[in-house]
């Protein structure tokens, strides 16, 4: 499911983005470990809340997020980091592609989730199930 925004993701950098092939990459590798921090969102119980649960009231979930997030800004950012890795720091733009394609797995993991809880079967409705 991670897969796919980061694929579609080199699309707009390179036509509507007008990047170069490394920016395009880097638009790319950002959207991945974007998904990838954000997809923790996905490791809730189906039947909790979306925005109410053990993953988001975990103060070690924000912090390494915190971290991450930070580390991935710096790796795009310092020159140090970047030259190694061969990043070119995204302009406003791009970030905005990075943060709407990574919340596609987490906004395609809450629909599955609910699609499937509203089928579930409860003490409340056990032998009511349509025949």
């Amino acid at each position: 499911m991670i897969t796919a925004p980061v694929l579609v993701a080199l699309a707009p950098a390179l036509s509507w983005l007008d990047l170069s092939k490394a920016g395009a990459v880097t638009i790319s590798f950002l959207t991945l470990a974007f998904a990838q921090l954000f997809d923790v969102f996905n490791m809730r119980d189906p039947s909790a809340s979306f925005l109410d649960n053990d993953v988001t009231r975990s103060l070690y979930v924000w912090l390494a997020l915190l971290l991450c997030v930070a580390l991935l800004v710096g790796s795009a950012y310092l020159p140090v980091i970047s030259n190694v890795l061969e990043l070119e720091p995204p302009e406003l733009l791009g970030w905005a592609v990075v943060l709407v394609l990574a919340l596609v797995p987490v906004l395609a993991g809450e629909t599955a989730c609910r699609s499937t809880s509203a089928g579930r079967r409860t003490p409340a409705n056990y032998g009511r199930e349509s025949r």
